[in-house]
């Protein structure tokens, strides 16, 4: 049975965009990797070894017995690209009195992370707990935009008792159905940076004009250069691992989390937030009953004027929710 935690939000609730915080000034620090502790589930299933993830402090650092707030990106991102918001979360955590570190990692195969040929949902989740240990951190409230957001969700289900609550961007716990343009669009901005003769092109523009034949977003264009960088010897290379991007896009657009017997299906208790962009098709009510099979104590929000990427079309709106979210009481 569904329990909503009604105290807080309801099903489902369109916001206003509140008035701006005043945003302290982006700060990112590198986070040294502590001596690596033994995890605490053993996963016999998965299919190689966890990789190290690159990790950096937005915002201040500070000293709080509160759970940190780790953040995951999507597809073609890195822990970086929330670094503002971050910053801008972190300044409102502390005015409420609610202090928190704030971490920002990199999924594998994507940013300064580690290069790995799976890309399978469990395989990833692995990877942030081994995070979590390197970090000596207990548990912690994570958070996961689009693809980042099934990973959060796979960490959630397969390590609850390392999650203290899940908050979910813009991302749904399904197969999607691979014709959905949203997909389709992700497929040709895959085939259209593996068309790229990296070793003739001299100038990024080349590379923009390349991209254009097919992608016709400049907006998209420009998010997926930030991962075009130079080799020492003055080349370009695609800083993501775009094979295994390229090879895993069934599994992403999937569902599926190895480890469980056919016909069970996970579940975890803690307070969990989905937040929708209003004009994105990733989340939508329609979703509900999916989420309820994994989520027993959730709350869908929407934030009406955002599209996929929330916390750059709105992102004051997104931190007043996810503020007022990590407020809420843990107990059921």
């Amino acid at each position: 049975k569904r329990k909503m935690f009604s105290s807080f939000l309801s099903a489902i609730a369109f916001i206003r965009t509140p008035p701006p915080l005043a945003g302290a000034p982006q700060r990112m620090h590198p986070v040294p990797h502590a001596p690596r502790v033994s995890p605490r589930v053993t996963c016999a299933y998965l299919l190689a070894a966890p990789v190290e993830l690159h990790v950096v402090d937005a915002g201040s650092r500070v000293e709080s017995a509160a759970p940190p707030v780790v953040i995951l990106h999507g597809l073609f991102g890195a822990g970086g690209n929330f670094g503002t918001w971050a910053a801008q979360l972190a300044k409102a955590c502390i005015d409420n009195g609610d202090p928190r570190r704030i971490l920002l990692a990199d999924l594998r195969n994507h940013g300064a992370s580690d290069h790995a040929s799976e890309m399978g949902f469990a395989e990833m989740a692995a990877d942030v707990i081994g995070m979590l240990d390197a970090q000596r951190i207990e548990r912690a409230v994570v958070c996961g935009h689009s693809i980042g957001g099934k990973v959060a969700m796979a960490v959630a289900l397969l390590y609850p008792q390392r999650v203290e609550r899940l908050l979910v961007l813009d991302m749904a716990p399904i197969a999607y159905e691979p014709d959905e343009p949203q997909w389709e669009a992700i497929r040709t901005v895959v085939h259209a940076m593996r068309s790229v003769k990296l070793e003739l092109v001299l100038t990024k523009r080349d590379v923009d004009k390349t991209l254009a034949r097919s992608v016709t977003d400049p907006g998209m264009r420009a998010f997926v250069m930030m991962n075009l960088v130079r080799n020492p010897t003055g080349s370009f290379r695609w800083r993501v691992n775009l094979k295994a991007i390229a090879d895993s896009l069934p599994m992403l657009i999937d569902w599926n989390i190895d480890g469980y017997e056919p016909g069970t299906s996970p579940m975890f208790g803690g307070n969990t937030l989905f937040v929708a962009g209003g004009k994105s098709r990733f989340l939508r009510s329609s979703h509900l009953p999916a989420i309820e099979q994994n989520f027993e104590r959730f709350a869908l929000q929407t934030v009406r004027n955002a599209d996929h990427w929330i916390h750059a079309d709105e992102p004051e709106a997104l931190v007043l929710i996810a503020s007022n979210f990590l407020r809420v009481s843990s107990k059921v």
